[in-house]
């Protein structure tokens, strides 16, 4: 007995792209899929465009919420026992469902799967293929997860319950809040990887992934919940764990470009002049690649 599979897409003014996602989805080479897509406040021919389909999708339409609430409502509606969140812009290759439904199959105690994927243009052309690594120790998982999110949320298919019971994707979460997700799932859960390439991840200049400085901002955000969801037992091992867990909280902060939280954190629980060293090295690296997204995104 096949499971059903229920591709939510929430969207929101997206009339350049979404029928291409849809499509993708319909021509799905697996035969149990529900498609439900969730309008959030479209302001351009978007309505127009999903109505077109007819029964062949189930169309729902709010008023602008954000992307994690229109997410939320198309799954608490998905009937499939598995799910699956495809962004309004991006693409999925016709066997992607079929694998990973597959790895369910042959992997019934992970709660969610993800692939790898290319990552395309606004044309459509293959700009790269990223392959996603997997980490078969959960702590090391969450930790390489905090130093850098890998898991691309439109590669995903997880079971409704656990995220159910998760709590879902956190509204308050307008960037990352796909990896606040798979750090609160890893807590108690699984995953699994296709090393396939199943989609197509689209990076345009209207993506919410361009904006660099709203990114930064909600970054301080996202880490204050990674403290409140996990600790020392859920990340690293050892005699001292306290000790290693604030050694590792300061390298995920430089990591991820927190510099003066990483600084004043280095301050309170003592580090090596060889930490701060990697801080000041980190930083010059992060400020050449600002400039480059940031003339990238202005270009298209």
């Amino acid at each position: 007995m096949n499971p059903l599979v229920s591709v939510v897409i929430p969207v929101y003014n997206q009339e350049r792209y979404v029928a291409e996602a849809v499509d993708s989805v319909l021509r799905q080479t697996y035969p149990d899929v529900e498609l439900v897509v969730v309008d959030d406040g479209s302001t351009d021919r978007t309505p127009e465009i999903l109505e077109a389909y007819g029964s062949r999708l189930t169309y729902m339409r709010q008023d602008n919420a954000g992307a994690a609430t229109a997410l939320n409502r198309g799954i608490e509606a998905a009937r499939g026992e598995l799910v699956g969140w495809l962004s309004s812009d991006d693409v999925y290759e016709p066997t992607k469902v079929e694998r990973q439904v597959d790895l369910f199959k042959a992997q019934p105690h992970v709660s969610l799967i993800y692939t790898d994927f290319n990552v395309i243009d606004g044309a459509g052309r293959i700009v790269r293929t990223v392959r996603s690594p997997y980490y078969a120790d959960r702590k090391e998982f969450i930790r390489r997860l905090i130093l850098g999110n890998f898991v691309n949320g439109s590669s995903v298919i997880a079971r409704k319950s656990t995220l159910v019971a998760t709590g879902l994707f956190d509204p308050a979460m307008t960037y990352h809040a796909d990896a606040n997700m798979w750090l609160r799932l890893l807590k108690h859960s699984d995953f699994g990887h296709v090393p396939e390439v199943l989609l197509n991840y689209r990076w345009h200049a209207g993506n919410a992934s361009n904006n660099v400085a709203g990114m930064r901002r909600h970054r301080y955000v996202y880490f204050d919940k990674i403290w409140e969801t996990l600790g020392p037992e859920d990340v690293v091992n050892g005699r001292d764990p306290r000790r290693t867990f604030e050694r590792f909280q300061g390298q995920a902060l430089v990591a991820n470009g927190l510099f003066d939280r990483a600084l004043d954190h280095y301050w309170r629980h003592g580090a090596t002049a060889g930490d701060y060293a990697g801080l000041a090295a980190r930083w010059a690296r992060w400020r050449a690649r600002d400039v480059i997204l940031t003339l990238r995104a202005r270009r298209g």
